[in-house]
């Protein structure tokens, strides 16, 4: 398992966040989840206080709720090639990191 600081997952796997006064900005994000029949999967180690949101960037570039994660939990979610997805801190929406999957297994640890 690879193991990441939610920061440094932003950079290692090219997401953007925005800092604004002492708190993350919403997450930008870089396009829309793009059709794919490649099946992958992505699991989310949450190590932080606060429960995280899982939303995917849809098609039409609507954001979907998918899960929360709560302090402690490991979510597993199935999904396929470049498709986006966004964890953002539960109630604050504070951008953590968003990530597009290019394959077909990710494992990430929020701290």
């Amino acid at each position: 398992m690879k193991l990441f600081n939610a920061i440094a997952t932003s950079v290692v796997i090219g997401s953007s966040f925005v800092a604004g006064n002492s708190a993350f900005a919403a997450c930008r994000v870089s396009g829309v989840s793009l059709p794919s029949h490649r099946p992958a999967r992505f699991s989310v180690t949450n190590n932080r206080i606060n429960p995280v949101t899982l939303v995917w960037i849809a098609f039409d570039g609507n954001r979907k709720y998918y899960s929360t994660i709560s302090s402690g939990e490991t979510f597993t979610q199935p999904t396929f090639t470049n498709h986006v997805w966004v964890i953002e801190e539960e109630g604050s929406e504070r951008c953590l990191t968003s990530i597009r999957l290019g394959t077909s297994k990710q494992d990430l640890t929020l701290r």
